[in-house]
């Protein structure tokens, strides 16, 4: 093992002789080259002059502490061209949160372990996948809640604070102050270390699920972007809720997994348009109260068009407003027919042709029923056809009216789907990390069989998520 790492050149920055001398012995056995600084003062001119591949920096040093160090090397260089890592006492931690925002790759302390720390040097001079920090299996603690790096914004300030879990040590450190602006410098030094998560206590994570919403909304109204520059942002956005609703979802849940994607969504439409859909959803609620799998599948289409309307790039209010009703309602006159026909429809289970012509009955008996939900402008047109026309089929062989695809309206198109993706994930129990896949899947069956979606948008959603 000596051999591999005989080309690397180790510096040590540390004001204890023998801290300096154990480090070295430790280091030389490992089949390092190493370099000794007793003071940072001269630290550039040594890296110049002896070009090392990696720094061990103590923080606490008179004089000039490793902090300051810290901050003249990156001042002069990058992350990328030589990584720092930070040598601490246990009493020591609270420096440690500095020393990353500076830049610092990552921390050890004293007294550590040979093979720990030989372990995490190799890691960052690429000779090993890193221990700490990276790809892992998320600590259970449920005082803490894991969160997506990629969804905190730069420049704002969250109102809570956010956490960094050292597995070294399995402990919490707060690495974002609830009143402190971030940076993009601090987001861009956890992705360097391929950090891809970070932690919030528990009873702040609702802060955080509407925290996606407000910032989205700001992008959207932000007048000094211009539509392309939104229709990315959206995109983006669509991509980020999906991801993030899997994230804080237990694995194979997929009942947990679309409570979760409808609470988002929900949030998305009253921060983006300006409307609580709690009253709308409640109506709903108590109107299909006898059929609780009827509920839940409205529901699950509601956000589930909201999504995959944001991922084709509609980020006008109105029409996403409109999805979200469209979804919620699409089936409600279902609630009118025998309870076999609707287990059988939300199984996916053939039916009888006496069956078949009362179940195409169902759209336009909800449509008759709408106002008993709700009598407010926020039923439009495109609301109505959603409701009406979300089983006509692209080949034109669907019901009511056997419209084809070209008749056929495109927030319609995108309920459909929507309507159809519930429906998988719900008779497979599939779980909604898998969304690509199943998507992937309807298309097949599409390109082999009747040609009931718009083959042209399930392609569009395959390429955006």
């Amino acid at each position: 093992m000596g051999n591999m790492n005989r080309h690397s050149k180790i510096l040590i920055i540390d004001d204890n002789q023998v801290d300096r001398k154990l480090m070295r012995l430790m280091l030389e056995n490992g089949g390092f080259q190493v370099v000794e600084l007793s003071s940072g003062e001269s630290c550039i001119e040594t890296i110049e002059a002896e070009n090392p591949n990696l720094v061990l920096l103590d923080i606490l040093m008179p004089d000039m502490s490793g902090n300051e160090v810290l901050r003249m090397i990156r001042e002069n260089l990058s992350e990328s061209e030589i990584p720092v890592i930070m040598v601490t006492a246990k009493s020591d931690t609270s420096d440690v949160v500095a020393s990353l925002k500076l830049g610092a790759s990552d921390y050890l302390i004293k007294p550590f372990q040979f093979d720990v720390a030989i372990k995490m040097i190799r890691a960052h001079l690429g000779i090993v996948i890193p221990s700490n920090f990276g790809p892992k299996q998320t600590p259970i603690n449920r005082e803490y809640e894991a969160i997506n790096l990629h969804e905190l914004l730069t420049n704002q300030t969250l109102g809570f604070d956010v956490y960094l879990h050292l597995q070294e040590n399995m402990k919490y450190l707060k690495y974002i102050r609830s009143d402190e602006l971030i940076t993009d410098a601090q987001i861009e030094r956890l992705k360097l270390r391929n950090v891809s998560e970070l932690f919030v206590k528990a009873d702040d994570l609702p802060k955080f699920r509407s925290l996606f919403s407000r910032s989205l909304a700001s992008k959207l109204t932000d007048k000094t972007l211009d539509p392309e520059q939104k229709l990315a942002v959206v995109k983006n956005a669509a991509k980020n809720l999906l991801e993030n609703v899997t994230s804080i979802s237990s694995e194979q849940d997929c009942a947990q997994w679309s409570n979760n994607c409808v609470h988002f969504t929900k949030v998305i439409v009253s921060d983006l348009c300006q409307m609580d859909l709690t009253t709308a959803y409640e109506s709903m609620e108590k109107l299909l109260a006898s059929t609780p799998t009827l509920v839940t599948h409205s529901f699950a289409v509601s956000s589930l068009s909201v999504v995959l309307g944001m991922a084709l790039g509609i980020f006008e209010s109105k029409s996403l407003q409109e999805l979200s009703m469209g979804g919620l309602l699409h089936d409600l006159g279902m609630a009118k027919l025998p309870p076999e026909l609707l287990e059988k429809h939300l199984l996916m289970q053939e039916m009888t042709a006496d069956e078949l012509k009362i179940f195409h009955k169902h759209p336009a008996l909800g449509v008759e029923n709408i106002v008993k939900v709700s009598k407010t402008p926020i039923i439009t047109d495109n609301v109505i056809n959603i409701i009406l026309e979300h089983h006509e089929c692209a080949d034109g062989s669907g019901f009511p009216a056997g419209l084809p695809s070209l008749r056929q309206s495109y927030l319609v198109k995108i309920a459909s789907v929507a309507d159809q993706l519930s429906l998988e994930l719900s008779k497979y129990n599939a779980f909604g990390g898998d969304i690509k896949s199943i998507l992937l899947s309807i298309l097949k069956k599409q390109e082999t069989g009747q040609k009931k979606l718009d083959t042209k948008i399930l392609k569009q959603l395959l390429d955006a998520l």
